[in-house]
């Protein structure tokens, strides 16, 4: 037997995965081909190139606004 490369993923745990990787990316943690990569699922911000205090309390609000447009997403569906 071949073992299949696709594998399923409980749609929330797929969406709590995106949700860290874009916490990880507004920390400006993810190399070029990282974000690229997280880009084909969702709109990226662009990361920041000099993090500081009012730049993370923005970079959070950001993140909890596309938790939110997210989660509205969701309902509607």
């Amino acid at each position: 037997m071949s073992k299949s490369e696709q594998t399923l993923v409980n749609r929330k745990n797929l969406e709590m995965l995106l949700h860290i990787l874009i916490q990880v990316h507004m920390r400006g943690q993810l190399s070029r081909d990282e974000q690229n990569f997280l880009a084909n699922f969702v709109d990226l911000p662009p990361a920041p190139a000099t993090p500081n205090r009012s730049q993370r309390r923005m970079n959070q609000q950001m993140i909890n606004k596309i938790i939110r447009d997210e989660r509205k997403r969701n309902i509607k569906e």
